[in-house]
C-alpha cells in the first residue's frame, strides 16, 4: 500500500478541482465565440452651459439639462 500524507491528499484534491474548473471555463469560453456588443441603453453627456453631467437615451436628438433646464442638441460626431 502506498503511504500518502493528509496535506498531499488535500493538495491533490484542490489541484484536480481547480483543473476541472479551468477546463469547464475554457470550453465554455471557446464555445461562446465572439459575441457582439449591445448598444448602450444610456449615454453620459455634460451640459454645455452649467457643465452638469447626466444620462440620456441616445435615440432622442434633443435633451434637457435637469439642473438648468437648457435644451441641448446632440452633435453627430463619429467616435474614433
Amino acid at each position: 500500500m502506498i503511504r500518502v500524507s493528509m496535506p498531499t491528499i488535500l493538495l491533490l484534491y484542490l489541484g484536480i478541482m481547480l483543473f476541472f474548473l479551468f477546463f469547464i471555463w475554457l470550453t465554455s469560453h471557446l464555445k461562446g465565440g465572439k459575441k457582439k456588443d449591445l448598444p448602450p441603453l444610456l449615454k453620459f453627456i455634460s451640459c454645455e452651459y452649467c457643465h452638469h453631467p447626466f444620462l440620456v437615451k441616445p435615440e432622442h436628438p434633443i435633451h434637457q439639462c435637469p439642473q438648468c433646464s437648457c435644451l441641448l442638441k446632440e452633435e453627430n460626431s463619429s467616435d474614433i
